[in-house]
């Protein structure tokens, strides 16, 4: 089992990735940067806390592991 600490330092690194990715997709959707940032932004903040929900959802679950 990974520590709290080592899910959130996934989650940051993670979102780092998906916010370059969200800030390039949204620039080409509204020719803003203004709008992409902001876009962006939401997305990091909101996936952040979705994706340390869904870690931490699924170190509860046992189905597929070994040696334990």
């Amino acid at each position: 089992m990974e520590t709290p600490a080592r899910t959130f330092v996934k989650a940051v690194t993670w979102q780092a990735v998906g916010i370059l990715v969200m800030a390039i997709t949204s620039f080409a959707v509204t020719g803003s940067w203004w709008k992409a940032t902001v876009l962006s932004m939401s997305s990091c903040v909101i996936g952040l806390f979705v994706y340390l929900l869904h870690e931490r959802i699924w170190q509860r679950v046992t189905w597929g592991r070994q040696g334990r």
